[in-house]
């Protein structure tokens, strides 16, 4: 180790000029500071890199060792024992004639019914939603109510007209 003088001649020679004690101290503080950070991160490098090295080692030794055991694909089967089968057979047949459906012409009675049929025929689009006040106008003879369950959602509700001997009873 280096004595005080030397340290402080040493210092005295790379500054160039008259040591001042507090501003030579300081300096020399401040770099025995910086080596020992660049020593303190060699050591973390280090100790990283052993760290890597055992953690590839372990992951490597776990794949090895897991992979070692033997297939078992060319074992032969056991004669004696029933062993079960990993799939599921299915056989399939043709339909009955019974449980095939065919079509027919109809006859001439069911042609002449069906002649007496009237079919309406709609025509696509031309719907839209109607307002409250239109939906009681068109219910406009009879006496109705319109009734809120929820934001979205109303009951039309028929009410019936008080017959005339119940409104002379309450008189």
């Amino acid at each position: 180790m280096n004595r005080e003088p030397d340290k402080e001649r040493l210092l005295a020679d790379v500054l160039g000029t008259e040591p001042d004690a507090e501003f030579s101290a300081g300096v020399l503080a401040q770099t025995l500071r910086g080596v020992r950070r660049q020593r303190r991160v060699r050591q973390v490098r280090r100790s990283g890199a052993v760290l890597v090295v055992l953690v590839a080692a372990a992951l490597a030794s776990s794949h090895f060792l897991r992979n070692n055991t033997k297939p078992e694909l060319a074992r032969l089967p056991q004669p004696t024992s029933y062993q079960p089968t990993s799939y599921q057979l299915v056989t399939t047949h043709p339909l009955t004639p019974d449980q095939l459906i065919n079509t027919q012409a109809l006859s001439p009675e069911q042609q002449a019914v069906s002649a007496r049929v009237a079919v309406v025929q709609t025509s696509p689009g031309g719907f839209g939603e109607i307002g409250d006040d239109e939906l009681l106008s068109l219910a406009a003879p009879n006496v109705v109510a319109l009734v809120r369950r929820g934001p979205h959602e109303a009951e039309l509700v028929f009410v019936s007209a008080p017959t005339e001997d119940s409104s002379t009873r309450q008189n």
